[in-house]
């Protein structure tokens, strides 16, 4: 008698990551990961795309913004992974919780993957109201999230500044120079009030903000109020940020921690500086 047919054997996840580490088409990856949830999660693991990476280099999809996230458009040879991307992955930050049902996460940087959002909000405690500064970093793709420890009073003291100087920051990841885990991070918070200007530091190995610089504008020649800062951009191990309303440009030399001040063409006050 012959012997009965056996059935086929099941895919096994390592021979799934087999297969989709070699796709060589990103496209058709973003596709992959958007039929099921075990894909999607399979696909979406650090450990992964630490590989798929080696083999494949990572492309330019879109820009995360306020207004959500615009894929790369043809003929840019992204669009189409873009666009897969676009609808596998949350950039409403819905799956991050909320302080509350009325304040929403905002963008502040993508890097590597993950994007960091923040949120401010005003609290009320012993009948003052007081400004809190939120932080998360996220992976649209995956919905994974970490929610990072609030600044402490005792910290913002040490340095001279105040709750309500919340209002003059901003934040940024720090590139990390090759870091071999994805799921680790550094990320910058810098702040000021009218009289010197401050840079935090968080490192996911740490757990904890730390005091990177404090300078004060008088030391960089700013002796009028600075009334903002602009958008920061890195180049090269250096943050750069345009002084708004002047010709100056502020950079942070992150080997040195020293902040310097460069001129700019005249007539510049108004406008916005990007480096490249």
């Amino acid at each position: 008698a012959t012997e009965p047919e056996r059935p086929l054997p099941a895919l096994t996840s390592d021979i799934h990551e087999e297969i989709f580490v070699r796709v060589a088409s990103p496209s058709d990856l973003a596709r992959a990961s958007a039929a099921c949830i075990s894909f999607r999660r399979l696909i979406g693991d650090p450990r992964f795309l630490r590989r798929y990476r080696s083999i494949h280099p990572p492309l330019l999809l879109g820009f995360i913004s306020s207004a959500g996230f615009q894929p790369a458009e043809a003929p840019h040879p992204s669009a189409a992974v873009a666009r897969a991307v676009a609808r596998a992955a949350d950039f409403s930050f819905d799956f991050v919780p909320r302080p509350t049902s009325l304040n929403h996460w905002h963008p502040c940087d993508a890097r590597g993957g993950l994007v960091l959002v923040d949120c401010r909000r005003f609290t009320e405690a012993e009948g003052e109201e007081r400004l809190s500064l939120d932080f998360a970093v996220c992976d649209p793709l995956s919905r994974g999230y970490l929610l990072l420890p609030p600044m402490t009073d005792d910290l913002l003291a040490s340095v001279e500044l105040q709750n309500q100087d919340m209002f003059n920051s901003g934040a940024s990841f720090i590139p990390s120079g090759g870091m071999e885990d994805e799921t680790s991070f550094s990320m910058m918070c810098w702040m000021h009030s009218d009289t010197k200007l401050v840079v935090f530091f968080f490192s996911s190995g740490s757990d904890r903000w730390t005091v990177g610089t404090s300078t004060s504008w008088d030391d960089l020649g700013l002796h009028e109020e600075v009334d903002s800062l602009g958008s920061c951009q890195c180049v090269y191990g250096c943050f750069y940020w345009k002084v708004n309303y002047t010709n100056k440009l502020l950079k942070l030399d992150m080997d040195t921690m020293e902040l310097s001040t460069y001129d700019l063409p005249p007539d510049h006050d108004d406008g916005d500086s990007v480096i490249v």
